[in-house]
């Protein structure tokens, strides 16, 4: 199979550009359908580094697709033909952890060992399990397997705020990886709609719907908290409910109609008769949505309507000190 690159201009044929994987594999790298500038650079990094066992970080928000691009990673590795082990971090018991997680399964641990091991939300370990993990990649064990951990959190800020180890951030932070959101990646989403619902309509063996010049334009202002994970189901929903219909506004969830998503892309502010310091202003929405993500900077340039990249740009520009 290979990765969706452009629509062709008949609006019927999908061209994908190849990362080698396998057709019954293709459900874990649909996060990474895509021409966007910034998802484009990630894959082509991870695709130069998946050779190497560098430990590699993802970031990204939820349902950015990091646990596919670890997957992407593995697949394109030497240790393909070896365990592909994910532990989510979320709530793990901390005594022995991470063996504690590694015994879970059917797999041995020689063969976990010798494969691809992926902490996932590292974000939410605690203090005690990030002792734990710091002391197993001391251990001779992780020396013979590829270290991928993925991230909801800027684990540098939680760091500075002395909420993550240090030294722990350091030895798995070799080869960063960040994963756009889905609301920066406005081009993107009718490629991935055309390929959901091609997908789904096979799956279910019903009719494809059709989508309006109007429905694509309020789907792509759309915020999409959930990024790709919320479009697959959108897609999915539409497929099953709507098979062969033409997709107009008055179909979409309440949460996507028209007037919402207008409303969430252009309040409006009242200028005051005094004027106002502009750049004064947007520092100050600056750290609103930095204060409102918990320091998440991919949640916070959501929240703005930019890229994270943007968000980073102003942040530097104004000398802002993110506490």
């Amino acid at each position: 199979m290979q990765w969706i690159m452009r629509e062709m201009a008949n609006r019927s044929c999908i061209v994908i550009k190849t990362i080698s994987v396998q057709n019954k594999q293709m459900k874990e790298y649909q996060h990474m359908i895509g021409e966007d500038p910034q998802l484009v650079r990630t894959l082509h990094t991870a695709r130069l580094v998946a050779g190497a066992d560098a430990p590699v970080l993802i970031n990204g928000g939820k349902g950015a697709g990091k646990s596919s691009l670890a997957r992407v990673i593995h697949v394109n590795s030497a240790r393909r033909d070896h365990g592909f082990t994910m532990i989510n971090c979320a709530g793990v018991d901390d005594r022995r952890f991470p063996l504690n997680s590694l015994s879970n399964g059917d797999r041995t641990i020689s063969e976990i060992i010798s494969g691809t091991l992926v902490f996932k939300e590292l974000d939410e370990l605690s203090s005690a399990a990030q002792a734990g993990l710091m002391r197993f990649m001391d251990s001779a064990s992780a020396e013979s397997l590829r270290i991928i951990a993925t991230s909801n959190m800027d684990l540098q800020l939680q760091v500075e705020k002395g909420e993550f180890r240090q030294d722990l951030y350091f030895r798995i932070n070799v080869i960063p990886l960040s994963l756009p959101d889905l609301n920066s990646r406005e081009s993107d989403v009718p490629l991935l709609i055309a390929y959901f619902t091609k997908c789904f309509s096979l799956q279910h063996k019903r009719r494809a719907p059709l989508y309006s010049a109007a429905t694509f334009k309020i789907l792509k202002k759309y915020q999409w908290p959930g990024n790709v994970q919320e479009l697959r189901n959108f897609c999915e929903r539409m497929v099953l409910l709507l098979p062969g219909k033409r997709i107009g506004a008055e179909n979409l969830p309440a949460e996507m109609s028209d007037e919402k998503v207008c409303a969430a892309n252009g309040a409006v502010i009242n200028l005051p008769d005094g004027g106002i310091d502009l750049s004064q202003l947007e520092q100050n929405l600056i750290r609103q949505a930095l204060d409102n993500s918990s320091g998440n900077r991919s949640r916070a340039a959501r929240l703005l309507g930019i890229t994270r990249d943007k968000l980073n740009y102003r942040i530097k520009k104004y000398a802002l000190t993110i506490s």
